[in-house]
């Protein structure tokens, strides 16, 4: 009877561990790594895409093409055209 208790214990633990390091295995591994990598890739591209140049025939590849990028008027508050400015 003791033992019967005390193997269902141990095996609960172990479960309960194997589910912990099968949930950290979910969000920490390569995979999941990966996945959220191309995630922000595709969310700072302007082509919503996760592979830039997947057959590696772009013999450049230019960052202003691919991302927005602001110029230096953008956290001074003025105008991003040079038409509109005064002075």
């Amino acid at each position: 009877m003791k033992e019967d208790i005390s193997y269902k214990t141990k095996m609960k633990g172990e479960k309960e561990r194997r589910v912990n390091k099968e949930e950290f295995q979910n969000q920490m591994g390569n995979y999941a790594k990966e996945q959220r990598v191309a995630a922000y890739i595709r969310k700072v591209t302007i082509g919503n895409v996760d592979v830039l140049d997947p057959t590696g025939t772009a013999m450049r590849i230019d960052a202003s093409k691919v991302t927005v990028q602001k110029n230096s008027c953008f956290w001074t508050g003025h105008s991003a055209t040079r038409g509109d400015r005064q002075g």
